[in-house]
């Protein structure tokens, strides 16, 4: 059984250090060097976060007509299986991503994932961001991401 000085050392060890320091904001005191670099290092998530969101946007192509489109937009065509319009490279993308065309996974398809791209009013196939060409809905990819519901 330990003793009231040794449990008091051992809580003292076992909680984290800044439990027991104030806030230097709330007193007027100064921010040192160190804590300075420990909170600086904490929050840098948020600016390479921000980077890769930036750099990870859809590449914008020009057709011959001039005209540009999302390199990730939905495909027109009704049949989403036909993928003769795909390069080589693109069709590997899909492979490598792991897309089927039907999800052996009930609550995981394409169409209830974040990363899926709703046909638009015209109608035919959805498209995803991950790669290009059409998408079953009720498809499924290794990166399925269920939809934010907040």
């Amino acid at each position: 059984m330990l003793n009231s000085d040794e449990r008091t050392r051992l809580e003292d060890l076992s909680r984290p250090e800044w439990v027991d320091r104030e806030h230097p904001c709330q007193h007027g005191g100064s921010l040192s060097r160190t804590d300075f670099l420990r909170r600086l290092v904490r929050t840098g998530w948020v600016l390479v976060g921000t980077v890769a969101l930036v750099a990870c946007r859809p590449e914008e192509r020009s057709n011959d007509s001039g005209s540009t489109r999302t390199e990730t937009a939905p495909a027109t065509t009704t049949d989403c299986g036909d993928v003769s319009g795909l390069s080589a490279e693109e069709r590997e993308t899909r492979e490598l991503y792991g897309y089927v065309e039907t999800s052996s996974f009930p609550d995981s398809t394409c169409e209830n994932c974040s990363l899926y791209l709703p046909p638009d009013e015209t109608g035919g196939c959805g498209g995803c961001i991950l790669f290009s060409g059409p998408v079953f809905a009720d498809g499924y990819c290794d990166y399925w991401a269920p939809v934010d519901q907040g």
